[in-house]
């Protein structure tokens, strides 16, 4: 009985320990770097996503990218397509966007995503 006891109280903790944690639904967001042709390379992947978790918003992945259904004139002192992409939970969207991000959603277009990603160089 005392064997049954002590084997029936292990599995209890044994089961008590094991806890099982949930992968929060994650968004895309992204934010022009703000590059200037021949003058500016714009912000990093690691700084906007500073800007992110400087404001509790966590960051699991950062990608560097490109507007992809954009033109923009190849002129010097002109503006470039180049962003950079943060995932980042679902619920801190609003979050983000009030610090000048946007949900990648928003790039959508007939023709695709909108939007090329790419390993950052930094």
């Amino acid at each position: 009985m005392k064997k049954i006891l002590l084997l029936a109280s292990s599995a209890l903790l044994i089961s008590a320990c094991s806890t099982t944690t949930e992968k929060q639904p994650e968004s895309m967001v992204y934010i022009n770097t703000g590059a200037i042709q021949c003058e500016l390379e714009g912000q990093t992947g690691v700084q906007t996503a500073r800007l992110l978790t400087d404001n509790n918003i966590d960051v699991s992945k950062t990608q560097c990218g490109q507007l992809t259904d954009v033109g923009v004139a190849s002129v010097c002192g002109g503006a470039t397509v180049d962003i950079n992409v943060h995932a980042i939970p679902t619920d801190k969207v609003a979050y983000a966007q009030a610090l000048g991000f946007e949900d990648v959603a928003t790039l959508k277009t007939e023709n695709g995503s909108g939007y090329s990603v790419s390993d950052c160089q930094e």
